[in-house]
């Protein structure tokens, strides 16, 4: 959910900046017309208007329209962000039918009302009842003042046993119009990985920082192929400890990064999940020694700084 109302808060902020300043431009640009036109009319001879009209009108409109545009965009991004876009101002929908979070939410008050044989006031049981059928109908719903913004249920949702989004060759949740989100267990990450992974190139898994959409990359294409990408050769393994940790090395100079790039290969003690980390060897101006000080640069230290226990 939490991806989805960024996403969506996004949109509807550009699509109301947008809309705002669409017609309000409009309205501008006739007020201005209107009132060039007159005065040149009143002073011109109506021979040559036409002419005179153009050049004013593309002289004086640029400027007004500069002027106006920028006093109108402040105006509007005060407007605008005045606006309750937050996500606890809306009603979630179809996505918001549970939960003891949401004490207003249909499950948990049909729970009294059906089950428990709550009778409610009349008004509140007619708001209940229509909230519910809200939620039964659309997805997310954005009440404003004067209109109201409704959003279709998504065309599909896609999940995998844990519940998260998931899909491995299409968008997780997409809506009719195409929108949607690539996610892989949960995560978001683009279209290339789930839909053309066989096009990755070694520049999209240098360029990606974050580890958790590598390690998705890892588990979509798999590790020999990733490594194949990346053109790495293995420089020391760890074989004290139960920790799981290679280090590899790019076998030529990378075009990108023009030097040599290092990777550490690690898992998660808790979870399990291995990650391929780039190391910042950079940071301290050499080459990391073992797979243990690829591991400390990680965190931005040395492994003399870093807290190693061995099994010996």
């Amino acid at each position: 959910r939490r991806a989805i109302d960024e996403e969506i808060g996004d949109t509807i902020g550009r699509t109301v900046d947008r809309e705002v300043r669409d017609a309000v431009d409009g309205i501008v640009r006739a007020a201005v017309d209107r009132e060039v036109e007159d005065t040149i009319g009143r002073t011109v001879d109506r021979a040559t208007r036409d002419a005179i009209d153009r050049a004013a009108r593309d002289a004086v409109g640029r400027t007004v329209d500069r002027e106006v545009r920028d006093t109108i965009d402040r105006a509007v991004g005060d407007a605008v962000g005045a606006h309750k876009l937050s996500w606890y101002y809306w009603i979630g929908g179809q996505f918001w039918v549970g939960g003891w979070y949401w004490y207003g939410s249909p499950a948990y008050v049909s729970f009294f009302t059906d089950v428990c044989k709550l009778k409610l006031p009349k008004d509140i049981e007619e708001r209940a009842e229509a909230y519910s059928k809200i939620c039964q109908s659309v997805n997310y719903v954005w009440a404003d003042k004067n209109f109201v913004m409704v959003c279709a249920r998504p065309k599909h949702i896609y999940r995998d046993e844990q519940g998260r989004l998931h899909s491995p060759d299409s968008k997780a949740i997409e809506y009719h119009d195409g929108w949607g989100l690539y996610m892989w267990h949960g995560i978001k990450v683009s279209k290339k990985i789930i839909e053309t992974p066989e096009t990755l190139t070694k520049k999209d898994i240098v360029k990606e920082t974050n580890v958790e959409v590598r390690r998705c990359i890892i588990e979509k294409i798999g590790m020999e192929r990733y490594a194949e990408l990346l053109g790495v050769k293995e420089v020391d393994r760890d074989t004290v400890s139960t920790e799981e940790a290679v280090l590899y090395k790019t076998k030529r100079k990378d075009n990108i990064l023009n030097n040599y790039a290092y990777f550490v290969k690690v898992s998660c003690p808790s979870s399990k999940r291995k990650y391929m980390l780039g190391v910042p060897y950079k940071l301290f101006n050499e080459y990391p020694k073992n797979c243990w000080d690829a591991k400390a640069m990680t965190f931005r230290k040395r492994e003399s700084q870093y807290n190693i226990i061995k099994e010996t």
